[in-house]
């Protein structure tokens, strides 16, 4: 956004993080699933990881994926001229953590379910 000059409100993305973070961590703790990584770790499986400040709750679901649609979801609102390529940007920030090691993909899967259900909620009330 920043490198085509794209106007947005950077504490309107923080909101809806700050707003999402409640309910992912509700899923995360509820399911406690592994992280790629700490499967392997367990089974004796070699298997590399990048270093990440964020991968250190369960797997399930991906908070990336909810957030990032999220975010893009609203953007694409205020910028619907981009609203393509802004979800493909989210969806290749969900699969960027797959590869990473840090979730599966049904983690990502139920992310966009949550997804969804969040959506379909908010325009319930339209």
């Amino acid at each position: 956004l920043k490198n085509n000059n794209l106007e947005y409100d950077k504490k309107n993305i923080e909101f809806i993080e700050d707003q999402c973070r409640p309910i992912i961590r509700h899923y995360k703790n509820y399911f406690n699933r592994p992280r790629p990584y700490q499967v392997a770790e367990r089974a004796d499986i070699e298997f590399t990881v990048m270093d990440s400040k964020t991968a250190h709750t369960p797997s399930y679901p991906s908070g990336h994926a909810i957030q990032g649609l999220l975010i893009a979801y609203n953007l694409s609102k205020l910028l619907p001229q981009y609203k393509e390529e802004l979800y493909i940007i989210a969806n290749n920030i969900s699969y960027s953590r797959m590869l990473a090691g840090y979730h599966f993909q049904s983690d990502i899967d139920y992310g966009e379910k949550i997804f969804n259900s969040i959506i379909s909620f908010q325009n319930s009330g339209d």
